[in-house]
């Protein structure tokens, strides 16, 4: 006996399961539960008596809109699940399109920053290297000049012995000659 109870349990579990593996089952279901809730609930959680809870369901649930809403919105489920997904399929599509689309975009702004910067880099290392030659041949012009200026200061120095030597050989001579006369 406790066999045979087992594998009815077992038969109605299997049933169920299939039946609710099966999407036009399962969207009833629940349409149903929906559309019924207040009904399933006095059932449930009612503290009525069995017989009056019997009576509640048997007029409840013998409207015909209590069946026909639930086998609507099912119908209406199952013939338009298939092009809503498609439909939201084609637009997180075209949303991944835009969001990779900004992010191209973020990168090629990044690029063009980073051309920017180098290209800036480079002007700058250009105009120091421009500035660091021209000082450098500042420098060199001036040692040039330093160097002529040190060579004209020779020759003057030269020139001046020269002529401090003439002067002092006429004071000698001149010095003589009034002896000369002098005498």
């Amino acid at each position: 006996m406790k066999e045979e109870a087992k594998e009815i349990v077992h038969a109605v579990t299997e049933a169920a399961k299939d039946r609710i593996k099966n999407s036009v089952m399962a969207t009833f279901v629940i349409s149903w539960c929906v559309f019924n809730w207040s009904s399933l609930l006095v059932l449930i959680f009612g503290k009525e008596s069995i017989q009056e809870k019997v009576q509640i369901a048997s007029v409840a649930f013998s409207d015909m809109g209590s069946w026909l809403i639930p086998i609507f919105f099912t119908a209406a489920y199952l013939f338009l699940n298939k092009p809503l997904n498609l439909v939201f399929q084609k637009a997180m599509v075209w949303f991944d399109y835009i969001s990779m689309s900004i992010e191209h975009s973020k990168k090629i702004k990044e690029l063009e920053l980073e051309k920017e910067r180098e290209s800036l880099r480079a002007e700058k290392d250009m105009a120091y290297e421009d500035t660091k030659t021209n000082k450098e041949k500042e420098i060199q012009e001036m040692r040039e000049q330093i160097t002529v200026s040190k060579d004209k200061e020779g020759a003057l120095t030269r020139e001046i012995n020269e002529l401090k030597e003439e002067k002092e050989f006429n004071i000698n001579q001149m010095s003589e000659l009034q002896k000369t006369i002098l005498m």
